[in-house]
């Protein structure tokens, strides 16, 4: 009798495991390939282009490369590695651009309240 019994838990486990295996196969491979690997090239040209864009600026601060070519850099660096500039493209130059401003204002704001709190302290120690 027991014999019987390990043999079909033996078969529904089988079964049960040849049924995820085809739920994984059937549904999540598809959808990984629609998804997620999209999400992740896209995710990767958004980090490249503003590594560009960092490195347009550094390059401008320098004085190696004039301001208003900036963008005709990164697009540059971005064709020779293969990408089409598109709109997408163009809309993720100008957030990395706007990213970097945003991160260089708050940089600034909080040197100027870390400036005031040094003054504030020294005008009271003085009096």
């Amino acid at each position: 009798m027991n014999d019987y019994i390990n043999l079909v838990v033996g078969n529904l486990m089988e079964i049960v495991f040849a049924g995820i295996a085809l739920v994984i196969t059937a549904v999540l491979v598809p959808w990984f390939k629609g998804t997620a690997i999209p999400w992740l090239k896209e995710k990767q040209l958004y980090s490249l282009v503003a590594m560009f864009v960092r490195a347009a600026e550094k390059k401008a601060e320098a004085g190696t490369l004039a301001k208003p070519l900036k963008k005709d850099y990164v697009v540059q660096l971005l064709e020779q590695r293969g990408y089409t500039v598109t709109d997408e493209v163009d809309a993720f130059i100008e957030a990395a651009v706007k990213e970097l401003d945003n991160t260089a204002q708050f940089a600034i704001g909080e040197l100027c309240a870390v400036v005031d709190e040094t003054e504030e302290k020294t005008e009271e120690q003085t009096e």
